[in-house]
């Protein structure tokens, strides 16, 4: 960002590097002064498009423009979860997560945008941003997740896959492995180990009416492993799979991953 300002708008450059300069230094912490002051970067770009485009283009423009609206949505996004937690407020909470689920998906609404005409695109996160829920763990306000926002957007069109296991290892962040020896006996990810097949996919939208296909239109509960995991206190969320997902990769056992990053 502060590359692009110094290419189009040299003066510009040092203003820039001093509103991000709070943020940048402990992004976690971020207060409404971080907010209004990666905003106002925003509206620099707003208000100087002609410029900008005229000495680089508007390709460069678009891109440099979204990086600031990122920037602005993290910052947003944590002074929210800063006031949650200070208020210590469940309610507050939802909505920095609707915030942020809002954030991510405008977010790839933009790359499909901005890709190739007829482009798709492939995109990674947890199953919980992931899956269509339109309340995921019935809470006041409703939190409603990215894959439902780019459901409401793209219809169809939109495919979510989840993904399950049995058992074995995984890391969370900071480095920590765990290991599970099987997950709660009446879970979802049980009665799917229950096939005896160690890897498949199952298209939801493929079982023909039959005990299969009522158990799908059923809640059950599912392991879903986020960012945070306690043995003691799994994070089991229930739901009917079939809607919430298209298709899920049911995995036997897993191993855990290698991190490229050892500080990660």
């Amino acid at each position: 960002m502060q590359a692009y300002i110094q290419h189009v708008d040299a003066p510009q450059a040092q203003t820039v590097a001093a509103l991000y300069a709070p943020f940048l230094a402990d992004t976690t912490n971020s207060t409404q002064q971080s907010v209004d002051a990666t905003q106002t970067v925003v509206a620099l770009l707003d208000g100087r498009q002609s410029s900008y485009v005229s000495h680089s283009s508007q390709s460069a423009f678009d891109v440099a423009r979204q990086v600031a609206t990122v920037i602005h949505q993290s910052a947003q996004y944590y002074r929210s979860i800063a006031r949650a937690f200070a208020n210590n407020s469940e309610s507050d909470l939802n909505v920095a997560a609707n915030y942020r689920d809002q954030a991510m998906a405008n977010n790839v609404a933009w790359l499909h945008e901005h890709a190739s005409t007829g482009a798709h695109i492939v995109l990674w996160a947890h199953d919980t941003h992931i899956g269509t829920f339109q309340n995921a763990g019935s809470t006041t306000p409703p939190y409603i997740t990215m894959g439902e926002y780019l459901r409401q957007r793209y219809g169809a069109a939109y495919f979510a896959i989840g993904q399950t296991f049995y058992a074995g290892d995984f890391n969370t962040p900071g480095g920590n492995t765990h290991h599970l020896d099987a997950p709660t006996a009446n879970s979802g990810n049980a009665v799917l180990c229950s096939l005896g097949m160690p890897l498949y996919f199952l298209d939801l939208h493929a079982i023909p009416a039959s005990n299969a296909r009522t158990w799908l239109d059923q809640p059950h509960p599912f392991l879903l492993v986020g960012a945070g995991y306690s043995a003691a206190h799994p994070p089991y969320a229930t739901f009917a799979p079939d809607a919430i997902f298209d298709l899920i990769i049911h995995i036997q056992n897993v191993t855990a991953s290698h991190p490229l990053c050892t500080k990660c």
